[in-house]
């Protein structure tokens, strides 16, 4: 599930944005990425895409893959659980899979003002 915009809904995750923009001097959109978890094996968040905007992925709950590169053989994965976050630069082509436990992710995108 995704929520676009949740810093115009939730008050405290809009002043976190205001004031990244402010330290950042970028142009700051936060989105919240629910994936429900799932017994049966790794439930896969978006296909392979990429951004045209830096991110940078901030795990709130539970635990999410993220593979990076264009495909898993060539590229990286990174396990983030509760609390860790990921940098993923514009262009840098990513998908994310869930597992067994609810996982909930705000993906911060940074654009250069």
């Amino acid at each position: 599930m995704l929520v676009v915009a949740i810093d115009s809904l939730v008050p405290p995750v809009g002043v976190f944005r205001r004031e990244l923009e402010v330290k950042l001097g970028a142009r700051v959109g936060i989105n919240a990425y629910f994936t429900p978890p799932s017994p049966a094996g790794p439930c896969q968040g978006f296909p392979w895409h990429d951004d045209a905007h830096d991110v940078i992925a901030l795990q709130a709950a539970g635990r999410k893959t993220w593979e990076l590169g264009g495909d898993a053989a060539s590229g990286g994965r990174v396990l983030l659980g509760e609390g860790d976050m990921l940098y993923v630069p514009r262009g840098v082509v990513h998908r994310t899979f869930g597992g067994d436990v609810p996982s909930l992710h705000l993906s911060v995108g940074l654009a250069t003002m």
